[in-house]
């Protein structure tokens, strides 16, 4: 099992050249065992494409289905409890998610 991050599963996704070969080969070990990507990262794609710095071939909707239903791709809940977490940081948030 491996967490994907989103700018990893974006490329992934759309088998730009941003992903090295070295990274491809690691991700599709992990096809079987699984592939997880934050419910986040669903939010950052879908900010990052409103705001013009993810270009998808489809419409936002569509696209987050399809990614998100590859094989071995496992999308990790993010509840309550992880906003508060993040919440209680002193991380600067950056208005550019992705």
């Amino acid at each position: 099992m491996i967490v994907l991050d989103t700018h990893i599963w974006f490329w992934w996704a759309q088998g730009t050249s941003e992903l090295t070969n070295e990274l491809a080969g690691c991700i599709s070990q992990y096809e079987d065992s699984g592939l997880i990507i934050s419910a986040i990262s669903l939010l950052e794609v879908s900010r990052a494409t409103a705001l013009g710095g993810m270009p998808l071939p489809l419409g936002v909707d569509e696209w987050l289905s399809l990614a998100s239903s590859y094989p071995g791709v496992q999308v990790a809940e993010f509840d309550s409890c992880h906003s508060c977490r993040g919440l209680s940081t002193t991380w600067k948030f950056s208005q550019r998610p992705c």
